[in-house]
């Protein structure tokens, strides 16, 4: 009898530290796409901001290679609605930049916003 009941604590103590690492991983794997993807919005919306257009459409592709890469990962770990939201700001950024909109800042703000919201 003793034999089980300590066999049981042992399967407990290592399925609640697979909770405790999957945890963890997960932080560290949302903390790592949002801070990429911010550094890319902050190139685009500095190249937005001087008016190189061409400098933000070539950055605007880097991107969406990479927000195609994060998003199952965030679609994971993060609330479904917030990857949602993201994804709708984030298709307007093209054609902004393709219309030369000096909205493109404020959207690329806007959503480096909502990753830092994201963020651990």
């Amino acid at each position: 009898m003793k034999h089980s009941a300590f066999t049981r604590v042992h399967a407990s103590l290592l399925i609640l530290s697979g909770i405790i690492i999957l945890l963890l991983a997960g932080m560290r794997i949302v903390s790592y796409h949002c801070q990429t993807l911010q550094q890319q919005l902050a190139v685009i919306s500095e190249a937005a901001s001087q008016e190189d257009m061409a400098a933000a459409e070539t950055s605007l592709e880097a991107f969406h290679i990479q927000w195609n890469q994060s998003y199952p990962w965030l679609m994971l770990f993060v609330p479904r609605q917030s990857v949602i939201d993201l994804n709708t700001s984030i298709a307007k950024l093209l054609p902004l930049a393709q219309a030369n909109s000096e909205e493109l800042c404020a959207e690329c703000h806007a959503i480096s916003a909502l990753l830092e919201f994201l963020k651990p």
